[in-house]
């Protein structure tokens, strides 16, 4: 689901990389779906993460438990592109297995800046774009993400008892992430999602000037229809 706003192998984008951002999105949704399974325990969700970490960086080269993982760094190789990000978006998913509240924005943040900012980050390296172009990029994707978050949050809190809502803003309104349980929302949560939603206008604010700093003509286009 934290995928649903970000483009996939978008047919604007040029044929030759698609198959290479297909390889990026499954191998991100596999390692999402362990962060979010409501199945498996903290500590194997953690193992396994691990394991898909040692295939990117090419310490286990075999285990077919890992296949989406040996595709992506055989990619990765193929294209220059940096594990980097493949390896912030595993530690993002580390995180989702034992974090479980954001006490302020900046924590928030700082969880975007793992789980979101590397998928704009990869579309920009693959394209060879300059990483001068990271930091519009990067308030582009946390902005999505934090979407997400509010479109999702009754759920996440149900399923996963994770709240992304920075738990500092519900206090100020007398509120607890059990409001996120009742069967309609109350004036103050309103609030709240106000605040998120203002804050999250400021990151869209300066991401309204990435279209103009790409130098690919299909991923500038790409990213002004996204905005």
């Amino acid at each position: 689901k934290r995928y649903e706003n970000f483009p996939v192998a978008s047919y604007v984008l040029s044929k030759s990389i698609r198959p290479h951002i297909n390889t990026f999105y499954s191998f991100s949704r596999t390692i999402d779906d362990i962060a979010d399974s409501n199945t498996i325990d903290a500590k194997e969700k953690i193992d396994r993460l691990s394991g898909f970490e040692n295939a990117i960086i090419g310490k286990d080269t075999t285990s077919t438990e890992f296949e989406k993982a040996h595709n992506m760094r055989r990619s990765l190789e193929e294209t220059g592109v940096t594990e980097q990000h493949c390896i912030d978006l595993i530690q993002a998913f580390k995180q989702d297995a034992t974090k479980l509240r954001y006490q302020n924005w900046d924590e928030l943040i700082g969880y975007c800046q793992l789980s979101a900012a590397p998928v704009g980050r990869y579309l920009l390296d693959l394209h060879g774009e300059s990483t001068q172009v990271y930091t519009k990029s990067d308030a582009l994707c946390n902005a999505l993400q934090i979407l997400n978050h509010l479109q999702d949050c009754k759920q996440d809190y149900l399923t996963l008892n994770r709240v992304y809502l920075p738990i500092v803003w519900l206090a100020e309104k007398g509120l607890e992430v059990n409001c996120l349980n009742a069967a309609r929302s109350v004036p103050e949560l309103k609030e709240v999602f106000l605040k998120i939603l203002n804050s999250t206008e400021d990151l869209l604010q300066i991401a309204n000037k990435l279209p103009r700093v790409i130098t690919n003509k299909r991923l500038a286009i790409e990213s002004n229809s996204i905005l």
